[in-house]
């Protein structure tokens, strides 16, 4: 399956869509207290059902046809559940792998340890967040940019949300901070993001014990100083179900 786009020569041109996405559900889910209860975080309950099977759905229909699932905490219950396909209302098939962390490995370690059987192109969705975009636009974006990375970046136009990333008038990542909001940062980091495989050149080889590597914190950097990061606007608003007060919200946008 291909789909068609017009370029700024006004060339149509064909591209493959890209199949895969790893999904981070590493996560114990501490801040939702009793509500996570001796659960995986992505398996708490949003209207009757696992907040997993919301992400399933949206890859589905995006065309995704197989999912990685990074896990680490109480993994066997994500498994248990789904087993090794998932079938969307449509009657789409996701086809699931898990990719269990020994232990913590932060999200560049868990990515790090895929290496073997991910695609050479590639989403990467946070386990707890949901945004309903085209993904397959970010595949457009990748190749025209020539990039090892695009993320999707909130537009954030009510300010309502802690800007923490800036990108330039050329749609490049110039910065990326949770810690210091400035005036300089455009918007927010949404939660979705595709890779090319030479990601895993900036991924060590071997993460110490008692260390973790940041996709974020480690790997951004090193990647905006080289401009090999670009962004990609939405004006689609991202919801996360971390913590009671926002699974509230995201259980009304999920009826």
């Amino acid at each position: 399956m291909t789909y068609n786009y017009k370029s700024s020569t006004k060339k149509v041109i064909s591209i493959q869509k890209i199949n895969q996405a790893l999904i981070l559900a590493g996560g114990e889910g501490s801040r939702l207290g009793a509500i996570a209860k001796n659960i995986p975080k992505s398996m708490v309950e949003i209207n009757g059902r696992p907040f997993l099977e919301y992400q399933f759905e949206l890859l589905a229909r995006n065309g995704i046809t197989s999912a990685v699932l990074c896990v680490g905490y109480l993994w066997e219950q994500i498994e248990d559940h789904f087993g090794d396909m998932f079938t969307s209302a449509s009657g789409a098939k996701l086809n699931l792998r898990y990719s269990v962390e020994p232990r913590f490995l932060g999200t560049g370690g868990a990515i790090k340890i895929t290496e073997s059987f991910i695609d050479e192109l590639f989403f990467v969705v946070n386990g707890d967040t949901y945004l309903s975009i085209d993904y397959q636009t970010l595949g457009k974006v990748i190749r025209q940019k020539g990039v090892v990375g695009v993320t999707t970046v909130y537009e954030n136009p009510k300010k309502d949300m802690i800007d923490n990333i800036q990108v330039d008038d050329d749609g490049f990542i110039l910065k990326y901070d949770k810690q210091q909001p400035s005036q300089a940062l455009n918007g927010v980091e949404a939660g979705v993001a595709i890779f090319s495989k030479k990601l895993l050149q900036y991924l060590p080889e071997k993460i110490p014990e008692n260390q973790k590597t940041s996709l974020e914190t480690d790997i951004y950097p090193k990647l905006i100083d080289q401009r090999q990061l670009a962004g990609y606007f939405t004006n689609i608003r991202f919801y996360d179900m971390g913590t009671p007060e926002r699974i509230e919200i995201i259980s009304e946008v999920l009826l």
